[in-house]
């Protein structure tokens, strides 16, 4: 079969699509158009892979033939228009072809514009869930499914399209903004896979912000000591968790399936999973932002040579963000907050106390032990009056 010319391959595959749909629609089901979609999936990818090179504009257009088919399954107005597996079909064409797709283009077209065969699969899979929107299914239950499907379809191919085009932080920030609007879509559709969709993205750009060490080695360091490349690289992403926090908490409890109320009870996991997240990004960005301050060299490294100014800087940060976890956590009236931000405290104190007063000097020593004391006066007198109070007039 791989043998064949690729003219020869594609049109007699071509016709056996056909025929597989006539005696789809002559059935009266929709899963077979899935069997289509897969069975093309297949033989195209053993044709890229056992083919004899050089692969044409022919067998490029080839690879992409089940994204039309799922074009072509949104686009049939009558047939089995309810049944969920018409639209599953055409969901999944994009995403099941890309991978064949990916390796035909590379050798077509060379490797700059690879990333164009992820979002052309992107716009073909858009404009299914625009199909689907407009003619789906009229039962609501087999609606939410279709939007959703073709919703997470179009999602999955721009995320993957992100990583393929663009490198370092500007993968990250793609990830980041694309939970915001996928949030987005969930607020308009009710599906838990949507919201999940967000969460997988939002835990990806916490591990590339926080747990990636070859961050640091995106760009060397800088003119500008705060207004530079870290900066968007991390408050970018911060802005759009916040954003999907925003969305997300406005209806996750009220919308909490069975299954999520036995596993996380009535709490609104997700959206405070990207709170978290974003809390936890903005803390390494300050974190980062004053080690450079500090840095020498055109590579930003960290540093665990003792530097006085530099360890008093991260200790008097430490307690200002802990005041600032405070503060948020007595507005919203967030239990984990406040204990966050009083872990936080203890560990600026143990910090001082172990690790700077042993090196620090003179001025240093004493700006020091003042800064903490103002912090803790502060901290404590907080506590002692909104905090402690508050949970007296509750009792």
């Amino acid at each position: 079969l791989v043998a064949l010319p690729e003219h020869v391959f594609f049109v007699g595959l071509g016709l056996c699509v056909v025929l597989a749909s006539l005696a789809a629609s002559r059935l009266r089901r929709a899963w077979p158009l899935l069997a289509i979609v897969l069975v093309h999936v297949c033989a195209t990818g053993l044709f890229v892979v056992r083919g004899e090179m050089p692969f044409t504009i022919v067998t490029w257009l080839g690879t992409l033939a089940p994204a039309l088919f799922g074009l072509a399954f949104g686009l049939a107005r009558r047939a089995f228009v309810d049944d969920p597996w018409r639209w599953r079909s055409a969901a999944l064409a994009g995403p099941l072809a890309l991978p064949a797709a990916r390796e035909v283009h590379l050798a077509v077209f060379g490797a700059e514009t690879v990333g164009l065969v992820a979002l052309l699969l992107a716009a073909l899979a858009a404009f299914v869930l625009w199909l689907a929107y407009r003619r789906g299914p009229r039962d609501a239950a087999a609606r939410r499914s279709a939007l959703a499907w073709t919703s997470a379809a179009t999602a999955s191919l721009v995320t993957v399209a992100i990583p393929i085009q663009l490198e370092n932080e500007w993968v990250t920030i793609g990830w980041a903004l694309e939970a915001f609007a996928i949030a987005l879509v969930w607020r308009r559709l009710d599906h838990a896979g949507l919201k999940y969709f967000a969460l997988a993205l939002v835990a990806a750009v916490g591990i590339r912000l926080v747990g990636n060490p070859y961050v640091l080695d995106y760009y060397p360091r800088g003119a500008w000591r705060v207004l530079n490349w870290l900066s968007y690289a991390y408050l970018v992403p911060v802005l759009a968790l916040v954003g999907a926090w925003k969305v997300l908490n406005a209806h996750e409890r009220e919308r909490l399936r069975p299954w999520e109320t036995e596993v996380f009870g009535r709490r609104a996991f997700v959206a405070t999973s990207a709170a978290a997240t974003a809390l936890v990004v903005l803390f390494a960005w300050l974190n980062l932002t004053i080690v450079d301050v500090f840095a020498e060299g055109r590579a930003l490294t960290l540093d665990l040579q003792r530097l006085p100014a530099r360890d008093l800087s991260l200790s008097l940060a430490w307690g200002v963000y802990a005041l600032f976890l405070l503060a948020l956590g007595m507005r919203r009236d967030v239990v984990a907050l406040r204990a966050t931000s009083l872990v936080l405290v203890l560990a600026t104190s143990a910090k001082v106390f172990l690790y700077d007063l042993a090196y620090l000097r003179d001025l240093y020593r004493v700006g020091s032990l003042v800064g903490l004391a103002l912090a803790l006066l502060a901290i404590s007198f907080v506590y002692q009056r909104f905090v402690f109070r508050s949970a007296e007039v509750a009792r």
